[in-house]
């Protein structure tokens, strides 16, 4: 990195996404049930992006579901 104190230093950033922007979490059921999800029901779920999982796969996000807090 040009600016820090370590000359080895390398970011990527793909890897960087804004804490606290919207995201959809599909429905399980669109994955697993062979019918889907019922024609008038909603598809996905409202989250907000917390950042990566330290106890997950690197590709896994912390995401808060806003009706619950959790």
């Amino acid at each position: 990195m040009r600016f820090s104190q370590s000359p080895t230093a390398t970011v990527d950033l793909r890897n960087f996404h804004t804490f606290g922007c919207p995201c959809y979490i599909l429905d399980s059921r669109a994955q697993v049930d062979p019918k889907g999800v019922p024609k008038w029901e909603p598809r996905a779920r409202l989250g907000i992006y917390l950042g990566h999982s330290p106890a997950h796969a690197g590709s896994v996000a912390l995401v808060m579901n806003p009706s619950s807090g959790l």
